[in-house]
């Protein structure tokens, strides 16, 4: 029945599957403090439509399928100083069409951003040059899926 959540600007470390399942709350910022979040920390949150990672986070790597699998999720916004997204990051969420990520990004793993929207609009906030410096992972987005990728730099 949880049905918003506001994380504080303390805050350091999300445990694995701490938030799984809850079906009810809509948006989540995850504050520029937070350090680590465990992995499957937010899976299955079938009405969360936005998810929001500040600008100058101190989170390097978001883990294995933390925000994995929904079906509400549309915009994703991740603030500078994330470096990696690991297996399944984002995956499995069919009607994600926003996806903004910073110029830190070092590696997009396996399957983040499978199971996307039919086309996901990626703002990335660097250079063509720095975009084309990802690592990335095998079947990072479904072969269905049409990237439209803007440089923001």
């Amino acid at each position: 029945g949880l049905k918003s959540i506001i994380l504080p600007d303390t805050l350091t470390y999300i445990g694995e599957s701490a938030f799984t399942g809850c079906f009810n709350f809509t948006t989540l910022k995850i504050p520029a403090s937070v350090t680590e979040i465990g992995e499957y920390a937010f899976s299955a949150c079938r009405a969360l439509s936005k998810i929001e990672i500040e600008n100058n986070t101190k989170l390097t790597t978001i883990s294995d399928g933390v925000f994995s699998t929904g079906a509400s999720l549309k915009k994703i916004i991740v603030g500078e100083g994330v470096e990696i997204i690991e297996f399944d990051g984002f995956g499995s969420h069919p009607v994600l069409t926003s996806v903004t990520l910073p110029s830190t990004l070092k590696k997009i793993g396996e399957k983040a951003f499978y199971n996307s929207g039919n086309t996901l609009n990626i703002s990335y906030n660097g250079t063509s040059e720095e975009w084309n410096g990802i690592e990335f992972g095998k079947h990072w987005t479904g072969s269905a899926v049409n990237v439209r990728l803007n440089f923001l730099k």
